[in-house]
């Protein structure tokens, strides 16, 4: 703004037409710098008023992520779980007398791999 000022306090004093011109052009010229640099200032400052939503809002996505992790951390869990319990059964289903023949004559252990590698 001192720039400015000088420069049309300087016109103003001046009687030459020709020297008022170019300092006319100086202004016009500072005013145009003026105007780009505010410009960008006004972007910057809607970058700084915007920081506290953005963190706010990774925050929030952080927050969600977390949640999905342990939401598929449960359910493989429980996945895990139920394939345990089916093992169970069918484990004490093997063990009734409808397979009593083939535990004896196979072995518990080779069924139990067989189902297995059926489930992975």
């Amino acid at each position: 703004m001192y720039i400015l000022k000088r420069l049309y306090y300087k016109r103003q004093k001046l009687d030459d037409e020709s020297e008022k011109d170019s300092v006319t052009k100086e202004i016009i010229d500072v005013t145009s710098a003026l105007a780009k640099v505010r410009k960008e200032i006004r972007l910057c400052d809607g970058i700084y008023d915007g920081v506290p939503k953005m963190k706010e809002q990774l925050k929030e996505l952080d927050d969600k992520e977390k949640e999905l992790t342990l939401t598929n951390k449960e359910n493989k869990n429980i996945q895990e779980f139920n394939n345990l319990q089916f093992l169970n059964k069918l484990i004490c289903y093997m063990e009734s007398e409808l397979f009593a023949k083939i535990h004896l004559k196979y072995g518990l252990q080779l069924l139990i791999c067989g189902i297995i590698s059926v489930f992975y």
